[in-house]
C-alpha cells in the first residue's frame, strides 16, 4: 500500500510517496505561494500528488482505492478530520482541506498538527525507532512538541493536545504571543534564548563590552544569534555563560516535569538548537538525570538529537494514515 504526505509550510510545501516499508519512493516541493488563499494552495497541492502518480506507474487510477494520504497543519486543527481552525502563516480560518483532497482525488485524507508529524516521523523510522515512547520537542521560533505511544500521537480531546510550548513555567513571567505570561517557549525556544542573551548585553557594563560576545554579534545586540551565544560561552563569556546556564536550567525543569507526567523510554530533540550539540545535549542530561522524579529507582530517560531530514514532516504526515489493522 502507497501513502502520500503533505507537509504544508508557510514557506514550502512537501511531498512524499511512502510504499509498504516506509521507503520514500518519489518526493517533490513547490513554494506555499500562502498569498494565493486556500484555493490556491489546496491546488497546488492536488498538482503536486497528480505529479507523483504519474511519476510511480505501479499507481494506475483503477487502484487509487489503495491509497491513503495525511498532511500536516502549521496551526491548531479540531481532529484529524478537521477543520483547521487557525493557520496564521497560511491565513486560514475555519477552512477544509481534507475535504478538498478527498474531493479533488478521490483519496482517504486526515490531518495533525506539524509538530506531531515530525514527531511520528522521528518514533517510527528515526532517533526513537527503538523506543515504544518518546516525547519529542522542537525548539526553534518557539517550541512544538508531542508525546507518542506505540507508533501513535497522543492528541487530546479535539487534537488539542501537546501544546507543549504553552504550558506555564514561570509565574508572571515574560509575555507570550498566546495571551499568557511565562510559558515554556518563552524561555527555551531559540528565539528565548536570544532575548535573554540580548536582556543580559543591555546590563553588561562598559568594560564586559569587549568581551567575545560583543565581538561576536559586532557589537550590534539586534544581530546577536544562539550560535554567539554557544561560542561565546565555550569561550568562557561571564555573561554568555550565565546566559546558556539560566537558559539550560529552564529547559531541563521544563522537560523533567514533562517526563514526570508521561514518563517517556527518551526525549528527543530537534529543531535549530539541537544543533548546539554536546553544549546542549550534556548538560541537560546531567540536570535532568537529577530532577526527574524517582531517579533513584528508575533512570531519566536519555535526551537524544533528533535525526531530522528535509522531508521528516511529509513521511510523518504519510504514517498519519494507517491501512486498517496495521499497528
Amino acid at each position: 500500500m502507497y501513502r502520500i504526505g503533505i507537509d504544508l509550510g508557510g514557506t514550502n510545501i512537501k511531498a512524499v510517496l511512502l510504499d509498504e516499508f516506509n521507503h520514500i519512493v518519489v518526493s517533490d516541493s513547490c513554494p506555499t505561494q500562502a498569498a494565493g488563499g486556500f484555493e490556491g494552495v489546496m491546488n497546488s497541492i492536488v498538482i503536486m500528488i497528480r505529479k507523483l502518480f504519474s511519476e510511480v506507474p505501479e499507481v494506475p487510477g483503477t487502484e487509487r482505492d489503495a491509497i491513503r494520504g495525511g498532511l500536516t497543519i502549521p496551526g491548531q486543527i479540531y481532529g484529524p478530520e478537521g477543520p483547521v481552525l487557525y493557520a496564521p502563516n497560511l491565513g486560514w480560518h475555519d477552512v477544509d482541506p481534507v475535504g478538498y483532497l478527498r474531493r479533488n482525488l478521490g483519496v482517504p485524507f486526515v490531518m495533525a498538527n506539524d509538530a506531531d508529524c515530525t514527531a511520528l516521523a522521528e518514533a517510527v523510522i528515526g532517533a526513537g525507532e527503538k523506543y515504544r515512547s518518546i516525547l519529542m520537542l522542537a525548539l526553534g521560533t518557539g517550541v512544538g512538541g508531542a508525546f507518542i505511544l506505540n507508533r501513535r500521537i497522543f492528541d487530546g480531546f479535539g487534537a488539542f493536545g501537546g501544546e507543549f510550548g504553552h504550558f506555564p513555567l514561570v509565574h508572571n513571567g515574560h509575555p507570550c504571543p498566546c495571551g499568557l505570561n511565562g510559558c515554556f517557549e518563552q524561555y527555551c525556544s531559540a528565539t528565548a534564548l536570544a532575548r535573554l542573551g540580548r536582556e543580559a548585553m543591555a546590563a553588561d557594563s562598559e568594560a564586559a563590552r569587549n568581551s567575545s560576545l560583543w565581538a561576536l554579534c559586532s557589537h550590534e545586540p539586534d544581530k546577536l544569534t544562539t550560535v554567539h551565544l554557544f561560542k561565546a560561552a565555550a569561550d568562557g563569556d561571564p555573561a554568555a555563560v550565565k546566559v546558556i546556564n539560566d537558559f539550560l536550567d529552564y529547559l531541563a525543569e521544563g522537560i523533567t516535569g514533562l517526563v514526570n507526567i508521561f514518563r517517556p523510554e527518551a526525549v528527543i530533540i530537534g529543531g535549530g538548537l539541537a544543533e548546539a550539540g554536546d553544549a546542549l545535549f550534556v548538560p541537560t542530561n546531567e540536570r535532568i538525570s537529577k530532577m526527574t522524579y524517582g531517579h533513584s529507582y528508575i533512570s531519566a530517560p536519555p535526551v537524544i538529537k533528533a535525526a531530522g531530514g528535509v522531508y521528516t514532516g511529509a513521511i510523518g504526515a504519510a504514517l498519519l494514515n494507517p491501512a486498517e489493522g496495521e499497528n
